[in-house]
């Protein structure tokens, strides 16, 4: 190769130890070093007089030797395990989760770092690695655009631990600061008007929300709930200044008997009679760690809503619009709006419109915008020219002035990149290093656009505060941290830079290409449809039809990305990776859709047609699946069974006739069910009840207060059959049954013909967890189960399932859950690898689903 794709190769090929360990010459050398240079830290630096504790007597004992023998052993033994058992994210092959190798020199430092322990929580256990901390933090500030002071040489150089910038990057306390900075005020309040500061309660004033100024004291419960963040922050400035408050002297007030992190939130909302609780907003494509995050905090996941997104997953502002109206109409206060930059399932990211002053302008209403950057955050680097202002300012080959004009290989979406540089605007962010920062877990970041908000989330210990010494761990609620993750972010992003040119090299090309194949794969002639996130121009004409038919079920369409994600994915420590390569679609209906998530980190997908052969896999993989799903063969879960394929629609009619077959067992070995008795006609078929069992003929709701069975028969013989409306389900059958009735009757007819019957001691909700059907748009045909006439049933009685010997009784909860397509491995008669299924209930679980014991149907029969 030459030119400069040629050079963005060789300068990628440096940062990494490479899919086939190709820089392992250089990463041993390195290794070498760092164990060089924590001998020399321990025998030349530290006190070199020091004796020898572990001496050569000791080393040559049986004891020593011994441990060692083991320790070699058992290091070998994991080393294979992890080659062989864990996720080959350094591979291109590897295109699903937000991971990859760590640059290489993350990973130097990190080890250079964990020989020495430091632990970020104080400065005295961590003078070094605190400071790079820091540093790290304010270039990744520096990176997201929010305005960064530096002093004058400061440098990995030139460190002076008594003049420090704080910034606490962990992302624990995100939510914590939002909640703390919207109390505040209100234990202000509490503190003005009958406590320590009840002196400044005739001439403190605060700048309201729309901009008028007022006493603090006559300030009503919504005003100073909506007060602005940078007023909030303002106040031990403005009590500092006007009446020489020392800020000391106001966080023990405060803290005495005030502030929410003493009294706790119910308390100030009981004091200032806050009906509505406080709301957080955010996209409904946020990551599962916001509704756990305000329940750790005690703001309740029910208290954050989701804000409806538009069909490229990015937050619907006018949706966002109509929320704030209403939480205006009910005076109901808002803590935050979260914006997400780089969804995790989506990649999406939310517009950072400036609508922030609008309300708080003309509704008095304020919050914190905060931004979830964590897998974008990296992204905006690619904004960034290369300048003068941060650490030595140094150009590196192929960054020189005469080339800061900068053409990427893909440009960012004009939308991404205009929100991308709007986050400069943000109050805080999170960015996590150890997602596209190419760096190991855990380095997560939490930004502030004003540095002051790490003082709402503050604690200090004599144990870990010293007069004029500040720690990281006093900010934020996680404690110890390792000084390794803050010297591996530092050393990544010093060696490699963050800056246009840099970023770009890894994804540019790789997210390009992958993207054409992906759009490119299904054509007229193939009988699926594969629907780039992203609509292309195509689409916008009408979704691709399959064999004239285009299939409308959620279901169906989440079987068979399961069946995908299945073939492609590590799940189990059984597993090994040698061989795992690795409502635009016309549906209909509300639920959930299981969908296929693709995460381009890799710079090397694009190499050697590497590409084409992974898509050309997944391709014929899933060919395969579609053919197999649609082949019908019901013999293997029934005993009376058609001995020539059909499909079910043939059978199950009236008159029609098949050759049957029923079968005795099961092969212990093959789990091939053993034929019995075969050739033979089966004829005359009557069908009493046939219902399809997809989306579209389910009941919007299921019935939560009885059990819906069919009963069917003459008047010599009754037998019932558990209804099966939802997957998972269970198949519950008994014939013979005896039907006592205490009031009305079963005619003839209604016996010949079937009628329904509820269970209404037994509730199936209680048994199973089915998963809830939202309404389907159209069409409702659903049986109607939850809307049945209680008061005025046709009959009221007793059923009887038959005793052993003059009935029979079916339960299964595995068979008809299973796939018959599914691959499973039988050894000695016992299945060894089944199909993994999600327990309906325990209770099921242990008497039908056990994992290594036969089920009933495995059982050899003498």
């Amino acid at each position: 190769m030459s030119g400069f794709f040629s050079q963005e190769n060789n300068a990628v090929a440096s940062w990494f130890l490479g899919p086939r360990a190709e820089n392992s010459e250089f990463v041993l050398e390195f290794y070498k070093e760092i164990i060089d240079e924590q001998v020399k830290a321990r025998t030349t630096d530290y006190f070199p007089t020091d004796p020898f504790f572990i001496t050569e007597t000791m080393q040559n004992s049986p004891e020593y030797k011994s441990n060692m023998n083991s320790l070699r052993a058992q290091l070998h033994n994991i080393s294979e395990l992890l080659a062989k058992k864990t996720v080959p994210f350094w591979s291109p092959r590897y295109m699903a989760h937000m991971s990859m190798e760590a640059t290489m020199p993350s990973n130097l430092g990190y080890l250079a770092a964990l020989q020495y322990n430091q632990n970020n929580v104080a400065i005295e256990a961590s003078p070094l690695t605190t400071w790079l901390e820091i540093f790290t933090g304010k270039k990744l500030c520096e990176m997201l655009g929010f305005t960064v002071h530096w002093d004058i040489n400061e440098s990995i150089d030139t460190i002076d631990e008594r003049k420090q910038h704080h910034l606490n990057y962990s992302q624990n306390q995100r939510m914590g600061a939002a909640r703390n900075l919207k109390f505040y005020p209100l234990s202000l309040r509490l503190a003005v008007d009958n406590g320590p500061l009840s002196f400044i309660s005739s001439s403190f004033k605060v700048e309201l929300a729309n901009g008028s100024h007022k006493l603090l004291k006559e300030c009503s419960t919504w005003e100073l709930l909506n007060l602005k963040p940078t007023t909030v922050l303002d106040i031990p400035d403005q009590l500092f200044n006007k009446y020489g408050i020392s800020s000391q002297f106001l966080q023990e007030v405060l803290n005495e008997k005030y502030i929410i992190q003493t009294v706790g939130k119910d308390y100030l909302e009981e004091k200032f009679h806050i009906k509505e609780s406080i709301v957080y907003f955010a996209s409904e494509t946020m990551h599962y760690s916001w509704p756990k995050g305000c329940a750790i905090v005690g703001i309740g996941s029910k208290n954050l809503i989701g804000v409806p997104v538009d069909d490229a997953a990015r937050m619907d502002i006018d949706k966002l619009k109509e929320l704030l109206r209403k939480c205006v109409e009910k005076r109901q206060a808002v803590y935050a709006v979260v914006a997400i930059m780089g969804s995790t399932e989506h990649g999406a990211c939310d517009p950072l419109v400036k609508l922030r002053k609008d309300f708080e302008r003309d509704h008095g209403l304020s919050f914190v915008i905060h931004a979830d950057a964590a897998w974008g955050g990296y992204f905006r680097s690619m904004l960034i020219k290369p300048h003068r202002s941060s650490l030595k300012a140094r150009r590196r080959q192929g960054l020189e002035e005469k080339d800061d004009s900068f053409v990427p290989l893909l440009a960012l979406h004009p939308h991404t990149e205009k929100h991308l540089d709007r986050l400069k605007d943000c109050d805080s962010i999170t960015v996590d290093p150890h997602k596209s920062g190419y760096v190991p877990y855990p380095a997560g970041g939490l930004c502030y656009r004003d540095q002051r908000m790490r003082y709402l989330v503050t604690w200090t210990s004599p144990v870990i505060n010293r007069a004029n010494e500040e720690s990281i761990g006093i900010y934020g609620v996680e404690g110890s941290n390792p000084g390794a993750a803050a010297v591996a972010t530092f050393l990544s992003q010093d060696a490699i830079g963050l800056l246009q040119k840099v970023m770009d090299y890894c994804w540019d090309k790789q997210l390009f290409h992958i993207y054409c194949h992906w759009a490119t794969m299904s054509t007229k002639e193939d009988d699926f449809i594969v629907t780039p996130f992203n609509m292309l121009p195509a689409e916008k004409l009408g979704p691709k039809e399959v064999d004239g038919k285009i299939n409308e079920d959620v279901i169906e369409a989440n079987y068979l990305n399961q069946r995908l994600y299945k073939k492609f994915s590590l799940t189990t420590s059984k597993d090994t990776n040698s061989n795992k390569p690795l409502n635009r679609l016309g549906l209909k209906g509300d639920q959930d859709l299981y969908v296929l998530i693709n995460v381009v980190m890799s710079p090397w997908v694009t190499e050697f047609e590497f590409l084409r052969e992974l898509t050309a896999m997944f391709k014929e993989t899933l060919q395969e699946i579609v053919k197999n799903a649609r082949r019908e063969n019901p013999s293997h879960v029934y005993y009376l069974g058609n001995q020539d394929k059909m499909k079910l629609d043939d059978i199950a009619r009236n008159g029609s006739s098949f050759k049957g077959v029923i079968y005795r067992d099961f092969d212990p070995n093959t789990g091939i069910p053993i034929e019995w008795i075969k050739d033979f006609q089966v004829t005359n078929v009557q069908v009493l009840k046939k219902r399809h069992l997809a989306t579209r003929f389910q009941d919007t709701n299921y019935p939560k207060d009885h059990m819906p069975f069919y009963i069917y028969g003459t008047e010599q013989e009754l037998h019932i059959d558990h209804m099966l409306l939802k997957s998972p389900s269970i198949q519950l059958s008994a014939d013979c049954v005896e039907l006592i009735l205490t009031s009305g009757e079963l005619t003839s007819a209604q016996r010949e013909n079937g009628v329904i019957v509820h269970f209404t001691e037994v509730r199936e909700t209680t048994m199973q967890l089915f998963p809830e059907i939202k309404p389907y748009p159209e069409i409702k045909n659903g049986p109607g189960l939850d809307v049945f006439d209680k008061k005025n049933p046709i009959a009221k009685g007793m059923i009887m399932l038959p005793s052993r010997g003059k009935g029979c009784l079916y339960a299964d909860s595995y068979m008809i859950n299973n796939d018959p397509t599914a691959e499973k491995k039988v050894k000695n008669g016992k299945i060894t690898d089944r199909q993994k299924i999600m327990p309906i209930r325990k209770y099921y679980a242990k008497k039908f689903d056990h994992k290594e014991e036969l089920h009933w149907y495995e059982e050899k029969v003498e």
